[in-house]
């Protein structure tokens, strides 16, 4: 399925609701690895960003003089307009939707499920 890096966004916005979902496990497993490959497509989303702030001039930093910020004020709106664009950007992840009038069997929670994962993989 393809999916845009903001779908992906929101993904992960919802993940302690979906953590909190207690699924029948082939389910869970599903969600686990969606979330899994969102956190691994987020990635891109930071490379993104950096490379779009890096071609507009933007210089990042805590210790930044007024001439700096003001020359970075002056690009932001060049740069959300690339970045807004580049989140538009599909790509192809397995996020199945899951019908919750067909669950049935036995039950665990995403996050449990996820935990799981994360120590022995898929």
């Amino acid at each position: 399925m393809k999916v845009s890096y903001i779908d992906i966004i929101q993904l992960l916005s919802a993940q302690d609701e979906l953590n909190k979902l207690k699924l029948p496990a082939k389910y869970a497993i599903r969600v686990a690895r969606a979330i899994r490959r969102a956190q691994d497509y987020y990635k891109d989303v930071e490379e993104i960003r950096k490379k779009i702030l890096s071609d507009v001039g933007i210089v990042e930093g805590d210790d930044l003089t007024e001439e700096q910020k003001r020359q970075n004020e002056a690009k932001l709106g060049e740069a959300n307009e690339l970045f807004n664009k580049a989140l538009e950007e599909e790509v192809e992840i397995d996020v199945s939707p899951i019908s919750l009038a067909e669950l049935d069997g036995t039950e665990m929670s995403v996050e449990l499920l996820q935990k799981t994962l994360w120590l022995w993989g898929d």
